[in-house]
């Protein structure tokens, strides 16, 4: 199958070369002729594939190469509102079109797209030509009024869309739901949308999720068959031939690490002190032995690509029968492993390792902050009972973490970090607390240790030639590097050497320069803004954040399905499989993995961004009126942010500040003209909440003492009369001749 798609794919691409060549374009006749192409049925057939492809475009009678005529062939992937974000079909580069050249696109279309000066980070343009329409759905709030049914506008539309009167599902006031828009318009007000699910009360987080994962195309239930398979291996257990053929760790103190209330347990450790340095076991639940290529749970665990975490809920990629059962690495239970065992020196450095295919049995379900407390020297009875035989490794491994955390540092690894909220929820699903999430000397103890293992893996697929799945980052644009240094500049942090050599050790200094001030964490957000998307690829680039060479993920199987891929390679090397053999198996999957896997990953970060800030806006919904303390985290034409301790971010509109005119100055600050009052981020202020909207997971901050200024209402869209046409004007008036005359210069032209 892959085949005939490639040689598919290979004659579209002999089709683009030809139109290429020529701006004028093709005929079918005359294209075939060009190419000695006597099938002309099927010519005609990719030549229209490509047509509703983008890549090429009808210019009379005749198809032309949109690039030859000015034109970029886009996919457009994100509506907000008033702009719109596209990816380029031919290099993956991304562009900007601002809502008024959006001639009524959303997201899935191809659309060709003419380039316009660049404004801002993107390159920008305007929607030309329409190519094709892709099925978009999205989520509000249904409301009914004298003129109709709408969705309230939201974060894709910025004035709400009517929903057709036979399409309404019976919908209430105030429902959150799913729609479609089945009628398009020339721009938002002229869509027409169809309800497909009602989720209840726009007002309550959990709902409000359930409506982002359908709108997301993320579904709970297992297919049937996915869970018989994972029942039947789970009641199976492990086969004692397997065990025999395995390196049997059983005996090794081996134990997991992770939150109170995991139950995915895919990593454990172990560790012993040598002569030279360390030897450290990093044990992985091998999920590739259950789930088999192209078997009922692994077409379901690719589809996914990822389990999906939010709140108290996760969707798992597997079923829990292996995610929560025979994979999970439980206390005192027989399990099978992939083992990277590694000899450190004292400094923490990597002397040697190898893998292997192993079967180990976990002593004690270790918690973060248990051993925490035991490494702090502040544990108390009942802690140190529990991990009485263990107390010895832990404290190794916490000697062990410090040096290779300064062995990180010292290598110019970018310890970049955003804060991660913990919700704090009832029995009904609805928020009690958020906290901010800490991590102490464990949690970066176990990253360090999966780190290594996920080093070796790479550096292993590479000195091996191993078809593989490379977790890869690449180094910052120059364009976002030089507006880092703008703003860092006049936040008044020292740039210079980041000016002068935009490398890792550089911007590691500038992290140092701010540790502990006020402006840390906005420094550390711009930062990560400024870098490229880390993502998966066949190809090993290197991963520029952690300053390594060689690294993929290896460590989550059970969670992700590059890890899964992974561990399906490894095996197979381990197991002697021909180096032919494992290009013809594995290539291609790689290839297919890695893709699929990259998307996924945003989809499911998209999902856990939106449903966390939901559920965001029904806590601070129960603190309308009362006061906070924040740091603002951005200035923009519609007001300030505030970012609170525990990781909520408001707005304060325009009309919440004190009356006045305001300009934004340098991209870091809000000023009155009259007074001079200054807005910056990075300045602490306080603040009182005004205002949530849980759907739209919008938060609305005040200044105490500042009343708000009145604010205009959208309305729902009224419905437009057909204009009726003009009747013609008799051939020979003066009227008629003046527009004749209009349309044969037009035609002149």
């Amino acid at each position: 199958m892959i085949e005939i798609e490639n040689n598919r794919e290979q004659k579209k691409q002999n089709i683009l070369q030809a139109f290429r060549s020529r701006k004028k374009g093709f005929s079918l006749k005359e294209v075939a002729e060009f190419l000695r192409w006597k099938d002309t049925d099927t010519l005609e057939e990719l030549m229209e594939e490509l047509r509703l492809e983008g890549r090429l475009m009808n210019r009379g009678t005749r198809m032309v190469y949109p690039q030859n005529w000015g034109l970029i062939p886009v996919r457009i992937t994100k509506l907000m509102g008033s702009f719109a974000f596209s990816r380029k079909l031919e290099d993956d580069g991304e562009l900007f079109i601002p809502g008024r050249g959006l001639m009524g696109a959303l997201p899935g279309d191809i659309v060709l797209v003419e380039p316009l000066p660049q404004q801002g980070e993107l390159p920008e343009g305007t929607v030309q030509k329409v190519v094709s329409l892709g099925e978009y759905q999205f989520t509000g709030v249904f409301h009914r009024s004298a003129e109709g049914c709408y969705i309230g506008a939201g974060k894709s539309f910025r004035e709400p869309v009517r929903v057709l009167p036979q399409r309404t599902m019976d919908a209430q006031e105030g429902e959150k739901v799913l729609a479609a828009i089945v009628k398009r318009g020339e721009r938002t007000g002229e869509h027409r949308a169809a309800v497909l699910q009602r989720f209840g009360s726009a007002q309550e987080a959990k709902n409000c999720c359930e409506a982002v994962l359908a709108a997301n195309g993320v579904v709970r239930d297992f297919p049937q068959e996915a869970l018989e398979q994972a029942e039947e291996l789970c009641q199976k257990g492990i086969h004692p031939k397997e065990l025999e053929s395995r390196l049997d760790l059983r005996d090794r103190d081996i134990f997991t690490i992770d939150g109170a209330d995991s139950k995915d347990l895919d990593d454990a450790v172990s560790i012993e002190k040598t002569e030279k340095g360390w030897s450290l076991g990093v044990h992985i639940a091998d999920v590739s032995y259950y789930v088999t290529d192209q078997s009922p749970l692994d077409r379901c665990a690719f589809e996914r690509g990822t389990s999906i975490y939010y709140a108290d809920s996760v969707i798992p990629m597997l079923p829990k029968a292996l995610s929560n059962g025979i994979c999970s690495l439980n206390p005192m239970e027989d399990r099978l492993t992939l083992s990277c065992l590694m000899e450190l020196d004292e400094s923490g450095g990597l002397l040697s390792y190898t893998f292997e295919r192993s079967v180990i049995r976990s002593r004690v379900k270790g918690v973060y902050k248990e051993v925490n407390a035991i490494l702090g020297d502040f544990a108390g009875e009942e802690i140190l009972e529990k991990y009485h035989p263990l107390l010895p490794s832990i404290k190794l491994m916490g000697e062990l973490a410090r040096r290779l955390i300064a062995g990180r540092t010292s290598r110019g690894g970018l310890e970049l970090s955003s804060p991660e909220p913990k919700f704090v929820l009832d029995e009904e699903g609805r928020v009690l607390d958020i906290l901010p999430r800490k991590r102490g000397l464990a949690e970066c103890m176990i990253e360090e240790f999966m780190l290594l293992a996920n080093g070796c893996a790479a550096k292993l697929a590479r000195e091996q030639g191993l078809p593989f799945i490379y977790r890869i980052h690449e180094q910052p644009a120059p364009d976002r590097l030089n507006n880092l240094c703008e703003f860092l500049g006049v936040m008044g942090v020292n740039a210079a050497g980041l000016r002068q050599d935009a490398s890792r050790d550089a911007l590691a200094a500038v992290l140092d320069s701010v540790r502990g001030q006020e402006v840390e964490q906005v420094v550390n957000t711009a930062l990560i803004r400024s870098m490229a998307k880390a993502k998966y690829s066949p190809e090993n680039k290197g991963h520029f954040g952690l300053a390594l060479d060689d690294y993929t993920h290896f460590t989550s199987p059970i969670r992700r399905y590059p890890d899964l891929s992974i561990h399906r390679i490894i095996s197979a090397y381990l197991l002697h499989m021909r180096p032919e053999r494992l290009q013809t198996r594995y290539a291609g999957f790689a290839r297919s993995s890695a893709q699929r896997s990259s998307e996924m990953e945003v989809r499911a970060m998209t999902v856990e961004r939106e449903c966390e800030d939901c559920y965001k806006a029904e806590f601070m919904s129960q603190h309308i009126g009362e006061e906070f303390d924040g740091i603002i985290s951005f200035v923009a034409g519609q007001g300030i942010y505030v970012e609170l301790e525990n990781t909520v971010e408001g707005l304060v509109r325009m009309d919440m500040l004190p009356e006045g005119e305001y300009d934004i100055v340098e991209q870091v600050q809000l000023v009155e003209k009259n007074t001079g009052k200054r807005y910056r981020i990075g300045d602490s202020i306080r603040i009182v909440v005004v205002g949530a909207d849980v759907s739209a997971g919008r938060i609305d901050f005040g200044l105490p003492g500042v009343e708000p200024r009145p604010r205009q209402i959208q309305a729902p869209p009224r419905e437009r009369k057909p204009v009726q046409p003009k009747p013609k004007a008799k051939k020979g008036g003066k009227k008629g001749a003046k527009r004749e005359e209009k349309h044969r210069r037009k035609k002149g032209k």
